[in-house]
């Protein structure tokens, strides 16, 4: 297969993910004009463009509507010299809507996969990526090396869409102890009780996860390379999340992470690090 891939979306892990890949001797192309990446990136006037040029595209779009509006334009496969063999979908979505789409691709042979990603922008331009893929390990054998590029941990799910499922549910777990978390640090900063001391007492047991030292970071020194995900994004996660598994569920602590995250946003700070959730 020839090293030619495809990226829309060059935003946050769009573009570093791009720039990896040509430092390891791949071909990107790209619909998504930027001035900085216009001697690096092949710039494509359109979508027949970009399909016809790359065997393997990668999405990197901000939500399902944005996936389904892309791929499931009218007769956008039609009359083409050449398909990509693979669309994989890095983003985090829907996993009803990356059903929908993989049955539809299936018919004209091409293979989407649903590949949620996990880490940040920096672990992208390094090829340290975590994969979670909706697919067997098998159905991307020829496309192994170009996977293992951009990922250092590729965990297969064997099924469609259940890569996407495995993203939200982790994300439903890591925006749960996030906002856990900073409620903790303000009930120490209101009865004037060291954060320092509790995270010296966490991290020695068994309840200590890498993501509490993140948040300390961020809020008490200013680290702003610490949880890039935004509260927009962790919202838009757990309304899939809601959609998808609310009939399971038997806590209220989704509603009440949902809540928090809705008003951030209407207080126009759905920019900000979900890390910065509540106020401390």
């Amino acid at each position: 297969m020839r090293k030619t891939v495809g990226i829309i979306g060059l935003g946050k892990m769009g573009l570093p993910i791009a720039n990896n890949l040509m430092t390891k001797g791949y071909s990107v192309y790209s619909n998504d004009y930027r001035k900085k990446t216009k001697s690096l990136i092949k710039i494509c006037k359109s979508k027949k463009e970009i399909f016809e040029k790359t065997d393997v595209l990668f999405l990197c779009l901000s939500n399902s509507k944005q996936v389904k509006k892309f791929l499931l334009e009218k007769n956008i496969f039609l009359n083409l010299k050449k398909k990509p063999k693979f669309i994989i979908d890095l983003g985090t979505s829907d996993p009803k809507v990356t059903k929908k789409i993989y049955h539809v691709l299936k018919k004209i042979n091409i293979k989407f996969i649903d590949s949620p990603m996990g880490r940040n922008p920096e672990a992208a331009l390094k090829g340290k990526l975590n994969l979670m893929m909706g697919c067997r390990s098998k159905d991307i054998k020829n496309i192994k090396p170009l996977m293992f590029t951009i990922a250092e941990n590729i965990f297969f799910m064997n099924k469609v869409g259940d890569g996407h499922k495995i993203k939200l549910i982790n994300n439903y777990y890591g925006q749960s102890i996030t906002i856990l978390f900073l409620e903790i640090l303000k009930i120490l900063k209101k009865n004037k009780i060291k954060s320092e001391n509790f995270l010296k007492v966490i991290e020695a047991g068994p309840l200590y996860s890498p993501i509490l030292k993140s948040i300390f970071k961020l809020n008490f020194n200013n680290d702003k390379k610490q949880m890039e995900f935004s509260i927009s994004n962790a919202h838009k996660d757990l309304m899939y999340f809601k959609k998808f598994f609310k009939r399971n569920l038997t806590t209220k602590i989704l509603n009440d992470v949902i809540k928090i995250l809705a008003l951030n946003i209407r207080n126009k700070k759905g920019f900000l690090s979900v890390g910065k959730s509540i106020k401390l």
